[in-house]
């Protein structure tokens, strides 16, 4: 973890334009519900067992740099990985290079890929080495999200099923350690109550006072 992870925030934020955050979060919500609605109506189980993930993968990728495109600031590469077995979106502004990652968890980077190391190495290492960022140095971000696993699901909140877990703007070490993040459920609470208004209403609504129990005598 970074010892003072401020900077970088400030960093990344000065870089990115200001309702990015928002819209690509946006493209999460509405890229995971697209893979979920279309898979389960129109395959079986076991199919969309097989196919969800790449579909929604895809969707993602072309989703984010449809995003992307409304802004000036931000260029779009589409680059193969180092197998070349699949693709990914690099997207750049300012100093910042993002991309996007899908994870078990919010608080860990999914299995090393030799081109997010490569892409630390040439970002956030520079930081490591000197107190001061060098001229030409560059800031390696990457939009984690994930899907829900059933158990954490209730009856009430079973249809978030088709929605992400989670998102965050994290910035990973070339081992795959997360240094520091932003919170997007958080940051851009506007748009997870567009698609999860149950969420607001269980966080709003009061707590039903306990009973006193009566004591021997009353």
């Amino acid at each position: 973890m970074f010892d003072q992870p401020e900077p970088v925030i400030d960093a990344f934020r000065s870089n990115i334009p200001k309702d990015f955050l928002s819209d690509s979060l946006t493209c999460l919500f509405e890229s995971y519900q697209d893979a979920f609605e279309t898979c389960h109506g129109q395959l079986a189980e076991t199919e969309v067992h097989d196919v969800v993930a790449a579909y929604r993968r895809a969707l993602i990728e072309t989703h984010i740099r449809v995003v992307a495109h409304r802004y000036q600031t931000i260029t779009i590469r589409v680059e193969p990985n180092a197998r070349k077995t699949s693709y990914f979106s690099l997207l750049s502004s300012g100093v910042v290079d993002l991309t996007l990652a899908k994870s078990g968890s919010s608080n860990c980077m999914p299995r090393r890929a030799r081109y997010r190391s490569n892409l630390f190495e040439r970002s956030q290492a520079s930081l490591f080495a000197a107190e001061r960022a060098k001229t030409g140095s560059r800031l390696y971000a990457v939009l984690l999200h994930g899907s829900w696993r059933r158990k954490q699901l209730t009856e009430e909140t079973s249809p978030f099923i088709k929605f992400p877990a989670f998102a965050r703007m994290v910035f990973p070490d070339k081992d795959g350690q997360i240094l520091t993040g932003i919170d997007l459920f958080r940051e851009c609470r506007h748009v997870v109550v567009q698609f999860m208004p149950a969420v607001e209403q269980v966080e709003t609504a009061m707590p039903t006072p306990l009973r006193k129990r009566k004591t021997v005598g009353e």
